[in-house]
């Protein structure tokens, strides 16, 4: 993958996470009652989780055969690292946080929610147990497109009927191979495509779909709502593409530092909420909002550094441990350095 196509991924990453990251605060804030359930409210809750989190699972589609090259069992072992091991120290360490919290919490968290982390996940780490199971499904079918495409049309057409997690893993399996399937055309579509009239004409079937979406009352985990989700994926990439400067330069830092965003940012969120509360903030819904984001996404940011500085990212599992370099054997086969 060239450098510049890598540049528009982590630019997308960084505005999906931002995405994720706002959501969730005003869910928080509609919890905590600081925002209303209003029509509003719902529509921007509607159409943020029409598409953010299928968005990663469709850039982890991208990617997957570029790190399954070297095999079925190096790429398990990277994925153990950088999201099994993840997933279990990071859901403990949140999980007790938040168990001491729970007077402070909406939705309080137990030892009992702890112990079940195995086939439970607890808050955001579904996304990691349901990452994982869609690679552990793609080595299962040796990543074989014939057999991914149709088990991922029929698991996405029985989401509806599954249990909270399996619904998770089945709904977003669909976009990850979508993901698998366009990673061959996709960065050049966008070189070619990516315009201000084809960001203005996705932006209007995204608006259309999504609105159509509310009006009917469509879950936005619904099968039917793929268009919609479809469209939002597209607008990401496409602005993405288009980002340059400042804004791009900053959405490709917060994108790649995701994974630690995504980690910590309900730590963050939660407990700037907490303190506005506790400090006598007054409860305005555009305030908490601006304020709280930007805590979420900013103070995860200055802890990326910490750990990337005291040399911690990949023992806390924020970042793929380094590895000897590689050069090729004088009989052509790529062997370790330190071979």
């Amino acid at each position: 993958m060239s450098a510049q196509r890598q540049v528009w991924q982590d630019r997308a990453k960084g505005i999906g996470i931002a995405l994720v990251v706002f959501g969730h605060v005003i869910r928080g804030l509609t919890g905590a009652h600081i925002a209303p359930e209003s029509a509003a409210i719902q529509t921007i809750d509607y159409t943020l989780y029409l598409f953010h989190m299928p968005l990663f699972f469709l850039l982890a589609g991208l990617n997957v055969e570029r790190s399954a090259r070297k095999g079925a069992a190096p790429f398990l072992r990277d994925k153990l690292h950088t999201i099994v091991w993840p997933y279990f120290f990071w859901s403990i360490a949140q999980g007790l946080v938040l168990v001491r919290m729970s007077g402070n919490l909406n939705i309080p968290v137990t030892y009992g929610d702890l112990a079940r982390i195995l086939w439970a996940p607890i808050s955001q780490f579904w996304f990691l147990y349901a990452l994982m199971v869609c690679h552990l499904v793609y080595v299962a079918l040796g990543g074989r497109q014939r057999l991914l495409a149709p088990i991922a049309v029929i698991g996405f057409a029985l989401s509806p009927f599954a249990p909270f997690l399996p619904a998770k893993i089945l709904f977003n399996l669909g976009f990850y191979v979508v993901g698998l399937l366009v990673a061959p055309v996709l960065a050049d579509w966008l070189e070619r495509r990516a315009s201000a009239t084809m960001l203005a004409l996705v932006a209007f079937a995204f608006a259309v779909l999504t609105f159509a979406g509310v009006r009917s009352g469509l879950a936005f985990d619904n099968p039917l709502s793929l268009p919609a989700a479809i469209a939002g994926i597209g607008l990401t990439l496409i602005i993405a593409k288009m980002l340059a400067g400042v804004a791009g330069k900053v959405a490709e830092t917060v994108g790649r530092m995701s994974m630690t965003i995504y980690i910590l940012h309900l730590f963050a969120a939660g407990g700037a909420r907490v303190l506005m509360q506790k400090i006598g903030v007054a409860p305005n819904v555009a305030l908490y909002a601006t304020v709280i984001t930007f805590i979420g996404i900013a103070a995860p940011m200055v802890a990326h550094i910490a750990f990337e500085r005291l040399g911690l990212l990949a023992w806390l599992g924020l970042a793929a441990p380094k590895r000897a370099p590689v050069r090729p054997s004088s009989a052509g086969v790529v062997v370790s350095a330190r071979s």
